[in-house]
């Protein structure tokens, strides 16, 4: 178990330096830092959705378990 730890550990350090030293050739920033905030400008934008109540996709409609739309007449 202290193996399977400690080998776990040693790859997320190892793409974690990767990932912070290597830069995106377009914006110039490490692709930490791009995944990361594209990371939270995602959750920030489901949390305001969430948030602001807009999960309504089409006035009064709603899913059914087959993912169809129903419609209110």
């Amino acid at each position: 178990m202290t193996d399977a730890l400690y080998f776990i550990s040693h790859w997320r350090d190892m793409l974690w330096n990767g990932l912070s030293n290597c830069e995106m050739p377009v914006l110039g920033v490490s692709f930490l830092t791009f995944f990361l905030t594209c990371f939270f400008l995602n959750l920030f934008i489901k949390l305001f959705t969430l948030v602001i109540g807009d999960n309504d996709k089409g006035g009064s409609s709603r899913l059914d378990n087959n993912n169809h739309y129903i419609y209110k007449r």
